[in-house]
């Protein structure tokens, strides 16, 4: 007698163990400069995601990839991703505000206007779109969009500020403030600076 249950727990086992060896391997990979292997691995491991993760766990991998390709030069294509992103976290966003106002009843306070606590699910998906909208910023730049990043990482900050997603002397708070800074001097002076010049890229022959 075959004890369906039990194949399937061992074979979830497996994926799962396939999905931390890719996010190791993307980690590996990254830190020793070759990103084309580490976008691979973490494709992969956003591909081997089971059904139940939520959205701002598969958004998280997207953050990541996103950060690869930025590694490449392909600020667009990390700049889709993002967006893509974004537009997924905002619904997961709007859709947990609802069933968080429907929980208080009509009369209470908006559920978008408090603080959230911490290490929920509602508080990692806040804080994913927060990083999103600054990473995003930082693409736009590269792209020669200083309005476009200017509005992305004052989205970041505005966020951050009315859900208190992060603690108030977050080290991303400060790293959000820095980024509206240099896109405003960016604009102010117009032209593309030396330190947003594109990284060379790295070469497409498979990683050793």
């Amino acid at each position: 007698h075959l004890n369906v249950q039990t194949i399937w727990m061992k074979d979830e086992s497996q994926v799962a163990a396939n999905r931390e060896s890719d996010s190791n391997m993307a980690q590996f990979f990254y830190k020793r400069a070759k990103p084309l292997a580490a976008v691979r691995c973490l494709e992969s491991a956003l591909r081997q995601q089971p059904p139940s993760a939520s959205v701002a766990t598969r958004c998280t991998i997207n953050i990541n990839i996103a950060t690869v390709l930025s590694q490449l030069n392909e600020f667009q294509k990390a700049s889709d991703v993002l967006e893509s992103s974004i537009g997924l976290l905002v619904a997961d966003v709007k859709a947990q505000e609802r069933v968080e106002g429907e929980r208080r009843g009509s009369g209470s306070q908006s559920a978008r206007e408090t603080a959230v606590p911490r290490n929920t699910e509602r508080s990692f998906a806040l804080t994913a779109l927060a990083v999103c909208y600054h990473n995003l910023a930082v693409q736009k730049l590269f792209l020669d969009s200083p309005a476009a990043a200017i509005a992305c990482a004052a989205a970041a900050l505005r966020l951050t500020s009315d859900t208190r997603c992060l603690a108030s002397r977050h080290p991303w708070l400060t790293r959000m403030e820095r980024t509206v800074e240099a896109a405003r001097q960016y604009q102010e002076e117009g032209g593309l600076q030396q330190n947003l010049s594109p990284r060379p890229k790295e070469s497409a022959k498979p990683s050793a």
